[in-house]
């Protein structure tokens, strides 16, 4: 459906300037005088064909694009495996207390956290563990909570560490919190604050590595932002935190299920003004 309004769209504009310059050298020269009503009409068919296809090309969905957001940085947007990305820092929201335990109850299998556990360490929990304990030993936890399942030590949102594994850094982001009912949540405001924490984490650390970053919050974080809002926000975000500084590329790896829900054209819009 977007696809189409943005088709009519550009169709209505693109068919109001090639008029006015048809009009405009028709008034001058008209070789159609003499033509018979047949050919004519093959004319006007054949010119607002061209016309429809200039308009179909130019609406149809991007599938990846390139933003300067800022003086500082250059951003790509596209579809892909964020975990098949080489040789880069990815970006892994999860939640306050650093969990492990992929049950579909703590952690989903659907999300970035959950496969972030299964395809990296596969399901070496005991490994993982490690990795974390060792770098949260630089933060003060939150709290101690006793939980029958998972861990107990909760941490302030945006608290993020680092991760190493066969070559290959994660900076994993503590984004959602547990509600009383058991069930991973975050608010709006919440995702502000993480996400100042992660740009802060990512300028400090990131060695000129490039970075890939999931549209975060569009699991089942319950963030009340449409995922098109999402990726706006974010962008916005990015744009607008004056130290954030990369000397490597900056991508936002987006999972192909969002297709039908992301708009790239619009985006692109949106940074070409």
């Amino acid at each position: 459906m977007a696809t189409l309004k943005r088709v009519l769209k550009n169709l209505i504009y693109i068919l109001g300037f090639s008029a006015t310059l048809a009009s405009f050298y028709l008034t001058i020269y008209n070789p159609l005088t003499e033509l018979s009503a047949i050919i004519k009409i093959i004319l006007i068919l054949l010119f607002m064909l061209v016309n429809f296809g200039v308009a179909f090309v130019l609406g149809w969905p991007l599938s990846k694009i390139n933003l300067k957001i800022s003086n500082k940085i250059d951003l790509n947007i596209y579809y892909d495996d964020l975990f098949n990305q080489n040789g880069i820092i990815i970006i892994i929201p999860v939640n306050e207390y650093f969990d492990t335990l992929v049950d579909e109850r703590i952690i989903s299998s659907s999300t970035v956290h959950g496969q972030f556990i299964k395809k990296v360490f596969g399901g070496n929990i005991e490994e993982l563990e490690l990795k974390i304990n060792k770098e949260l030993q630089n933060y003060k936890e939150k709290s101690i909570v006793s939980r029958p399942r998972g861990n107990c030590k909760k941490y302030e949102l945006g608290t993020t560490i680092s991760v190493n594994k066969d070559g290959k850094d994660y900076f994993l982001v503590a984004f959602t919190r547990f509600n009383d009912s058991n069930k991973a949540e975050s608010f709006n405001i919440d995702y502000q604050v993480t996400l100042k924490s992660l740009l802060d984490f990512i300028h400090i650390n990131s060695q000129g590595k490039d970075i890939n970053i999931p549209l975060i919050g569009a699991g089942q974080s319950g963030v009340n932002l449409t995922k098109q809002k999402l990726l706006e926000y974010l962008l916005f975000s990015i744009q607008i935190h004056d130290c954030f500084t990369v000397s490597g590329r900056t991508n936002v790896v987006l999972n192909k299920g969002l297709k039908d829900v992301i708009d790239l054209n619009r985006i692109k819009d949106l940074y070409s003004i």
